[in-house]
């Protein structure tokens, strides 16, 4: 297993890809937030519409809950711009494997919480969790 800066950045562009990608553009329109910035008329990208869902649909008791809930998934895109807008040196160290853990830990707890939103509704009471997706069951490469 690579342990560069390199190969670091490389798997947050893949984890952002994964985070972003699953996350269906549609299901926002059919909630009423539009994909598209009314000031630039750009389409918005998929955190920002989940951002904008979660603070309109959800009620969090800490003010500034659904941005703690999306800073792990912000803070993927982030890493990813890194080497997206400019030339990174690369260098080994084992330090960019334990970010790689830290990283996917943290999305983790992010999308569960996000997922608990889900899970406590009064329709979902039937619903089991798959064995997969528990917390004792995730293993870190």
């Amino acid at each position: 297993m690579n342990t560069t800066f390199g190969e670091y950045l490389n798997f947050a562009h893949l984890l952002d890809k994964i985070i972003s990608e699953n996350l269906n553009q549609q299901f926002f329109e059919e909630q009423g937030i539009s994909v598209l910035d009314t000031e630039t008329n750009e389409r918005r990208g998929t955190l920002r519409l989940l951002e904008q869902w979660i603070k309109r649909t959800i009620r969090i008791q800490e003010d500034n809950g659904a941005e703690k809930i999306l800073a792990p998934l912000k803070r993927v895109r982030k890493e990813r711009q890194l080497s997206a807008h400019s030339v990174v040196r690369d260098e080994f160290s084992a330090k960019y494997q334990k970010m790689k853990e830290q990283l996917v830990c943290n999305v983790y707890v992010s999308i569960s919480n996000i997922r608990m939103f889900f899970q406590t509704h009064p329709l979902a009471k039937s619903y089991n969790i798959p064995r997969e997706l528990k917390p004792e069951n995730i293993v870190l490469y």
